[in-house]
């Protein structure tokens, strides 16, 4: 299982920092205060971060045939998938961790980065959830299709939420995660990720099975 997760773990590092420095770059230029949109929008940044890497990676497999040849080794498909899987689960981790220090560095108010911190872990949870959606898209469809979807998708929503900071009115629209979490006690949104771990295990029984299939059939 480190064998995959080594072999799989250099699209995870290109990406991330790609998108982590832009997310850096981005928000320096456009703000001087923490303000709750640029947590909503940074969930965007997280999910490509978990999305991306694991459709090349896939795409890579399957232009060079690696699951055929990882039968011919003394290696289970469940092994290999269960690495697969963790690796989006690391890197929400890292990117959660990233977001609370980069948060630090805005002038704001103690309620403000609280809010932020919450939005934080309630889009973890969620974008946990989205991931094993994609891998039971990415195991059931074809990978090249889905992945040129996401592509434009993050595109889009990205110029969007630039956009959105700059301009009042369109703004609003990312402020709806902020009545969700306002005045709510943080534990409920840490209490969020093992629930979306276990929803996240049931989608890798699925994946697994999905596979299975498509290998065998």
């Amino acid at each position: 299982m480190i064998g995959i997760l080594k072999k799989n773990a250099g699209f995870y590092l290109m990406y991330g920092i790609f998108l982590l420095i832009m997310s850096v770059v981005m928000w320096y230029s456009a703000m001087d205060r923490l303000r709750t949109p640029i947590a909503v929008i940074n969930s965007f940044f997280m999910f490509f971060i978990v999305v991306i890497p694991a459709l090349s990676a896939e795409a890579l497999e399957e232009k060079h045939r690696g699951y055929p040849f990882l039968r011919t080794l003394p290696l289970k498909l469940e092994t290999v998938i269960r690495a697969k899987m963790a690796l989006p689960i690391i890197s929400v981790g890292v990117v959660v961790v990233f977001n609370i220090v980069f948060f630090q560095f805005f002038e704001s108010t103690p309620s403000v980065l609280a809010d932020c911190v919450k939005i934080i872990l309630l889009n973890a949870s969620i974008v946990i959830m989205l991931a094993g959606t994609v891998f039971l898209l990415m195991y059931r469809y074809d990978v090249r299709m889905l992945m040129m979807f996401l592509v434009f998708a993050g595109v889009f929503f990205n110029l969007l939420g630039l956009i959105a900071v700059r301009t009042s009115g369109i703004g609003n629209i990312f402020e709806w995660p902020e009545m969700i979490v306002a005045g709510k006690p943080v534990w409920i949104f840490i209490l969020l990720i093992p629930a979306s771990l276990g929803v996240y295990h049931l989608a890798f029984r699925r994946a697994l099975r999905l596979k299975e299939e498509r290998l065998f059939d």
